[in-house]
């Protein structure tokens, strides 16, 4: 379980506004947290994370943050993500 600094170390890795999606290694690298970190707290904070449903060409999952991700994509695109039930 990640304390209360390592989370907010990674929510701003997952604000840094040169990356829209981030996989779980560039989280860590810039939290400087481990993986196994990152991925716990992607995990439990799903309220505020979101996972791509498309991976990055390395076939490696992508996470933003759900307002990051509503403030840079469409309503349209939005909708369809919502009705698939994914967050791409």
């Amino acid at each position: 379980m990640a304390n209360d600094d390592a989370e907010e170390k990674i929510l701003k890795a997952l604000e840094n506004p040169k990356f829209k999606w981030r996989t779980i290694g560039g989280i860590a690298k810039e939290a400087k947290v481990s993986p196994d970190i990152v991925r716990a707290v992607v995990t439990q904070r799903s309220e505020r994370i979101v996972k791509s449903s498309v991976p990055n060409t390395k076939g490696e999952p992508l996470f933003t943050l759900r307002e990051k991700h509503r403030v840079q994509t469409s309503a349209f695109r939005r909708l369809v993500s919502a009705l698939k039930n994914r967050g791409d």
